[in-house]
């Protein structure tokens, strides 16, 4: 068969019907067109099949006959997934029993065919199959009874775990396909929002997430940009994604009860809440066609101004209803005004004549009284003394003595003035 006139690009190959006697071979494989300078070249994914063949532009695809006998027969078991989420690169295990009719086991070994390989299986036996796979065992002599079961059918839905069958000579190929569906799957998303001036939300946070236990599966997605464009692609169930203000992706095709992690890196300059809780990491399992929605938020920190800048922008502090006001403090008293010092009293006068100490009268005149009294120069008495006139028998020691006690108490006293001054 030859296709003319082919665009650039990729094509899917795939028998759908095969002659009676032959080996069908229900893989699909992708093919490219690949322009070159002067020509065209071909490629085609065999997976390892050897019964495709491509040589330049040319490609082969070889059935093996099935030789007829009248003791033996063919078992060809195919595998198919369908369903929105079907994943071609998904495996599934199969074992096989092979046994006589009483139920004894058959201990005999037979050739087989899988994807090119060839091998030899026997009773309970295993194999692996992905969507589009098959395996032909062959000469199973007639009348052996055989149990196929899928043993791991990972999170699809089987339509039948277990076929059985007894070979016979007619026909010649017996076939069997096991089919599984697709479950429901979920979707997990990861917005950000940025609260700040502009630069801040033009600003691109990163982020971490990891689906699974198969950090290699891929995943579509849906990302959304700033500028509102929708792009489309795969990512790896374990990758990085810088978001924006605004931003978001959506990682689809995400089996239930299949868990995630996702994580936002520190930066310093800003708070983190997740789902509205202070953090920056979210866990949690996709239960729900839905999904899950992980929002990341980020606020600028700002430290505000202090107190004594004109344009503070931080309000006062409320006033306190019932502020605890200590008592006041009671005035201190006045200082008393000086005291005045008194006058001085009237002395009445003596009847003793009184002298000053520097103007005391002659003793010797006849005219002078026999008793004095000495004072100082403010008149202040110091004291009466005999005048000793001459011829008296009193002593003159005394008058000395008495005149020098007199003096005495004057320089005592104006010391006193002074200091009281």
């Amino acid at each position: 068969m030859i296709f003319e006139r082919l665009k650039f690009g990729k094509y899917k190959l795939k028998e759908i019907k095969t002659l009676d006697g032959y080996i069908p071979d229900t893989k699909e494989y992708n093919v490219t067109i690949i322009k070159l300078k002067d020509n065209y070249e071909i490629d085609i994914e065999t997976d390892g099949n050897t019964d495709i063949r491509k040589d330049k532009n040319k490609i082969t695809v070889i059935n093996r006959q099935i030789v007829p006998s009248t003791t033996s027969a063919t078992l060809f078991v195919n595998k198919r997934v369908e369903g929105k989420w079907a994943d071609k690169n998904d495996i599934f295990k199969f074992k096989v029993e092979f046994k006589y009719k009483d139920g004894t086991p058959f201990d005999g070994m037979f050739d087989y065919y899988l994807n090119g390989i060839t091998g030899k299986i026997g009773n309970n036996g295993e194999f692996e199959l992905k969507d589009g796979d098959n395996i032909t065992i062959k000469e199973i002599p007639t009348e052996i009874n055989y149990i196929l079961t899928e043993t791991d059918y990972k999170d699809y839905i089987p339509y039948e775990k277990v076929k059985s069958g007894t070979i016979t000579t007619k026909p010649q190929l017996h076939r069997v396909e096991f089919v599984n569906r697709t479950t429901t799957h979920g979707q997990l998303k990861i917005e950000k929002e940025v609260s700040g001036s502009v630069d801040d939300k033009s600003k691109k946070f990163k982020f971490r997430f990891n689906i699974g236990n198969d950090p290699d599966k891929n995943y579509t997605y849906e990302y959304k940009g700033s500028d509102g464009e929708i792009i489309k692609g795969y990512i790896k169930a374990k990758d990085t994604i810088d978001l924006s203000d605004g931003e978001y992706i959506i990682l689809k095709g995400i089996k239930f009860n299949t868990t995630y992690e996702v994580s936002e890196d520190v930066d310093n300059n800003y708070t983190t809440t997740v789902n509205g809780k202070d953090g920056r990491e979210e866990k949690g399992t996709v239960v729900t066609e839905e999904g899950d929605i992980v929002k990341f938020v980020n606020t600028r920190i700002v430290t505000p101004p202090g107190p004594n800048t004109p344009d503070d922008p931080t309000p006062p502090k409320p006033t306190d209803p019932t502020p605890n006001t200590p008592p006041d403090r009671p005035d201190r008293p006045e200082k008393p005004d000086k005291l005045d010092r008194p006058e001085k009293p009237n002395l009445p006068t003596p009847s003793i004549p009184s002298y000053p100490i520097d103007d005391t009268p002659n003793p010797n005149d006849p005219n002078s009284p026999d008793n004095i009294v000495v004072s100082d120069e403010d008149g202040v008495p110091l004291g009466d003394s005999k005048l000793v006139k001459t011829g008296n028998e009193f002593p003159q020691g005394t008058l000395i003595m008495t005149s020098i006690l007199s003096l005495f108490g004057l320089i005592i006293l104006r010391r006193y003035r002074k200091n009281d001054r």
